[in-house]
């Protein structure tokens, strides 16, 4: 009987927790379009009812395509697959990417209306669970771009959309730059931070004397709040350092920020490459050692893009707030088409993948040590691009 009412205490102090980025919804998305066209090799995508086909060319599925950016169907089923099929959930974090890549169709009122319906969605399928959301490069007009009218309305409508499970300054704050931050209980700080101004891409990006940047002296305010406060701190963002599109300058403040906070900040979650992967950040000591101070977890995404769309759930301990493992969800797009309905199946669980006992730095080394090594470099890659081959092993490590 004791053994029972102690496995019953263990359980029930394990929480769960949604991570899910780049779902990149095409508003425009058009069941029978082109699913290979003319401005396809661009970047751009397809999917569009005015799109020229090209040769091999077949007709879009009303699910979705590889080539493609994700319907509405799908991410409403995928939704509500994770509220119907899966247990509870404590809350949500969102990376960001809510448009997709039709730069030249996405005008502000697409990109607007788009963040609006993945929210509706969201707080459809999930009525009384917050969403800590995050801002992507795509989630601007131009792609990538902080124009200054522009950009301000954006922000002014997701500050509007996403004020529920803020506080008043988490709400102004997301209102100025697109960052906030939010107790998640009494001794554990969110913030999320607006990458899009440090990208290579953005005509309007910070790169002079980032130590004199809004956004980034605003962190260390916060950082520098939660020390005192012996709090500690889980961040959200959407372009991690080394990134595709990160500048040189994003990159080192970043690591000297993540350098100096290395006491409080405890978890790291980003989206932006659509891979399942991992950021391992390294410093030599004053004794001329390396030292892994700082790790990531990047999350797959939605976006079946040329991949298997795929989530995390993560568990943790709701009394100390330590991460205990994740299990990734994968789709496979091609039997959802074939057999015209939603599924998803489990891909991996970290710990039972790995043989890894957490989600620390020294458990993400322990990763990178065996892939370095090549004991654990084949379990690593096959879950890389979900259903798909290619891996990168190169960037894993920051110094």
């Amino acid at each position: 009987m004791l053994s029972l009412l102690t496995s019953l205490a263990i359980l029930s102090s394990v929480g769960k927790f949604l991570h899910i980025t780049d779902i990149h919804y095409d508003l425009l998305y058009e069941p029978g379009s082109p699913t290979k066209c003319v401005l396809g090799s661009t970047g751009l995508g397809c999917c569009h009812k005015l799109d020229l086909p090209i040769k091999n060319s077949t007709k879009a599925s009303r699910w979705g395509d590889y080539n493609c950016d994700t319907s509405r169907l799908f991410i409403d089923e995928t939704l509500g697959f994770i509220s119907n099929k899966l247990d509870p959930l404590d809350f949500i974090f969102y990376t960001g990417d809510s448009a997709g890549h039709h730069d030249f169709s996405n005008l502000p009122s697409i990109i607007t209306n788009t963040i609006s319906d993945i929210d509706y969605l969201f707080r459809y399928h999930f009525k009384n669970t917050p969403i800590y959301n995050n801002l992507g490069n795509h989630d601007a007009w131009p792609i990538d771009q902080t124009t200054p009218i522009e950009y301000n309305n954006i922000l002014k409508h997701v500050s509007t959309l996403w004020s529920k499970d803020l506080d008043s300054i988490s709400s102004d704050n997301l209102k100025k730059g697109g960052y906030y931050s939010i107790m998640l209980n009494n001794f554990t700080r969110l913030i999320s931070f607006n990458s899009i101004y440090y990208d290579g891409h953005n005509l309007f990006k910070h790169e002079n004397n980032l130590q004199k940047d809004a956004q980034i002296l605003w962190l260390k305010m916060m950082l520098d709040k939660s020390r005192s406060s012996r709090e500690q701190v889980w961040f959200i963002s959407h372009i991690f350092p080394s990134a595709g599109e990160s500048t040189d300058e994003y990159n080192t403040i970043m690591k000297e920020i993540l350098w100096d906070y290395k006491d409080i900040i405890k978890y790291q979650w980003w989206g932006h490459s659509h891979n399942d992967q991992f950021v391992l950040l390294g410093k030599n000591n004053s004794n001329n050692e390396l030292e892994y101070y700082s790790s990531g977890m990047v999350g797959p995404s939605i976006m079946p893009d040329k991949r298997f769309p795929a989530f995390r759930i993560y568990e943790y301990d709701t009394d100390s707030f330590k991460l205990l493992d994740y299990t990734q969800y994968y789709s496979n797009l091609t039997k959802v088409i074939e057999e015209d309905s939603i599924s998803y199946d489990k891909q991996y669980s970290f710990r039972e993948a790995y043989r890894i006992n957490g989600l620390e730095v020294s458990d993400f080394k322990q990763l990178y040590l065996g892939i370095k090594n090549n004991t654990l470099r084949d379990i690593y890659c096959k879950h890389y691009t979900p259903g798909f081959s290619g891996c990168q092993t190169n960037n894993i490590i920051v110094t």
